[in-house]
C-alpha cells in the first residue's frame, strides 16, 4: 500500500515541477477580456479568478483532513501485519503527504505553519517507535528550510546594503534513536 502511494505522490511531484506555475494576476486589464456594459451579458464559464479563489481552500481541505487522519486514525494500530500492510504506514504515508505538501508550498509561511500545527497531534497519536521519525520530519522539512531559508534572506539583505556577511554555522539538530 505504500508503494504505490509513495509513487503517486513522486509523479505529482514531478509532474508539478515541471509544470509552469500561473502567474500571479496583475491589475492591469487583459485586451481580450470582454467589457461588461448594461446591454452585454456576462458568460457563465469559471473564469481563471475563480479557480485561483478555489486554490487556498483547496489547500485548507487538504491540510483539514490530513489533521483530521493524524489526530484520529492514526491513534489505531493494526493488528496482522504483512508485508502488504506494515505496522505503521499510515502514520508513514501522512508524513509523506505533509512533506510533499510542505515542498509545493515552499515559502508561504502560512502553510508551512498549518501543516506544522496538523501535525502536533502526531506526538500524542502516533506510537512512540515513530517519534524518532516524527522528529526527523520536524528537523528536515520545516526547522531546517526555514533556517536556510532565513539565512539567505538575511544574507541577501546584507548584501544590498553593502554589509559584509559573516558566516551562519550549520545548524544540525540531533536526534538518538
Amino acid at each position: 500500500m505504500s508503494t504505490p502511494i509513495r509513487e503517486i505522490i513522486q509523479d505529482a511531484n514531478h509532474r508539478y515541477s515541471e509544470a509552469p506555475r500561473p502567474q500571479r494576476r496583475s491589475k492591469v486589464s487583459s485586451p481580450f477580456r470582454r467589457s461588461v456594459s448594461p446591454g452585454n451579458r456576462r458568460s457563465r464559464s469559471p473564469g481563471p479568478h475563480m479557480v485561483e479563489s478555489e486554490e487556498p481552500k483547496l489547500l485548507s481541505q487538504c491540510i483539514s483532513i490530513l489533521s483530521s487522519i493524524i489526530a484520529e486514525d492514526c491513534r489505531y494500530r493494526l493488528r496482522n501485519y504483512s508485508p502488504l500492510r506494515p505496522p505503521h504506514s499510515l502514520q508513514a504515508i501522512s508524513l509523506e503527504i505533509a512533506r510533499f505538501m510542505l515542498h509545493i508550498h515552499r515559502g508561504e509561511s502560512k502553510v508551512v505553519s498549518d501543516v506544522a500545527f496538523a501535525l502536533i497531534p502526531a506526538f500524542v497519536t502516533f506510537p512512540p517507535e515513530m517519534h524518532p521519525r516524527l522528529l526527523l520530519f520536524f528537523e528536515e522539512s520545516i526547522l531546517r528550510v526555514n533556517l536556510v531559508d532565513l539565512f539567505d534572506a538575511r544574507r541577501s539583505g546584507e548584501s544590498k546594503m553593502g554589509h559584509s556577511s559573516e558566516c551562519f554555522p550549520d545548524v544540525l539538530l540531533v536526534t538518538s534513536c
